[in-house]
């Protein structure tokens, strides 16, 4: 998970601050908070966070909001010592605790060497304590179950630890336990346990109960990375079949066809349906990434005119997508 994900995480938490009563009624410095780290404006984040913390330096919620900003801008030294102060004035708030535990490891990921793995125990324990002190706390429960899919085994690490987290989550949000399943389902590179996933969630996947399909998105993201060759097509074309006319199925299908460089006639078709219908984003699937994967069509048939219209398209829409410059390879998995 990157950096910045735990921020969001972290931000996102704060909203769960109105359970510990009237003294955790100003909320103000964490929602906005929130809402600047969510809109990609981590230092308009911190900045504010630091204001805030300044005018209120015993109160915890302030503090909280701080390491969120401090994590959003990558100064985790200063997040770890807000996050420290908010949880020694209340100890007993589950969200306290989860911004301390998300503070701690991302210190450790961001520093590893002698000491980070003390901070990745002390972040463990934060975690486990949010989850102690409220069991509800999903974010709490997404967080500790990321962990254990990535640190090593000696670290802590266990991807049937994580299955558990995953599964706590889906007993008390069907939905979100059926995305923390694609994680850890992904994360092993396993097919047939992304299969029984997609088994699952057929009932609920590109439904109006699945907001921004964002289920369906994972699901056709996952099955599109998988390693296994065979796997990949099969769960993708099942998927497919079964949403042939959402927008967001319509991309996926799509871009696993320009990415093998196959049936580039029928990718074009579901690209430009994709594209004429209103915007759809989840998964890998956004304007931005069409008209990259249209790019990438049209230079493989040798039409070099209409690629570079569609790439200057694509970079219109996303400025990380420069024309005629290779995108990263962590950029091109999620276009």
């Amino acid at each position: 998970m990157a950096h910045r994900t735990l921020a969001n995480l972290a931000a996102i938490s704060l909203l769960a601050l109105g359970s510990g009563g009237p003294a955790l009624a100003q909320l103000a410095p964490g929602d906005s908070v929130r809402r600047l780290v969510n809109a990609g404006l981590p230092d308009e984040a911190f900045a504010y966070a630091r204001t805030a913390a300044r005018a209120a330096p015993d109160d915890p919620g302030a503090l909280a909001a701080l390491a969120v900003g401090a994590m959003a801008v990558e100064d985790y030294d200063a997040a770890v010592e807000a996050a420290d102060a908010a949880v020694a004035l209340r100890p007993e708030i589950s969200a306290y605790q989860l911004v301390l535990g998300q503070s701690y490891l991302s210190h450790a990921r961001a520093n590893f060497g002698i000491g980070a793995i003390g901070k990745v125990k002390k972040g463990w324990a934060a975690v486990e304590r949010a989850i102690e002190r409220n069991p509800d706390n999903l974010e709490a429960r997404h967080t500790l179950m990321q962990f254990l899919l990535q640190a090593p085994g000696i670290a802590g690490g266990s991807r049937e630890g994580a299955r558990r987290q995953a599964d706590e989550i889906e007993r008390r949000d069907r939905r979100r336990g059926l995305l923390a399943r694609v994680e850890v389902a992904v994360a092993g590179g396993d097919v047939a346990e992304l299969a029984r996933v997609l088994d699952d969630s057929a009932p609920l996947a590109g439904t109006s109960a699945d907001s921004g399909a964002t289920l369906l998105g994972a699901l056709l993201a996952a099955a599109g990375a998988l390693e296994d060759e065979d796997g990949r097509e099969r769960l993708t074309q099942r998927i497919y079949a079964a949403h042939a006319d959402h927008p967001v199925a319509l991309y996926h299908r799509a871009r696993l066809w320009v990415t093998e460089g196959e049936r580039l006639e029928e990718a074009e078709r579901l690209l430009l349906r994709y594209l004429d219908a209103p915007e759809w984003r989840a998964g890998a699937a956004t304007r931005a990434g069409a008209h990259w994967r249209l790019a990438q069509l049209y230079e493989r048939q040798d039409q070099k005119a209409y690629a570079k219209e569609q790439y200057r398209l694509a970079a219109s829409l996303d400025p990380r997508l420069k024309r005629g410059r290779r995108t990263s390879e962590r950029l091109e998995r999620e276009l």
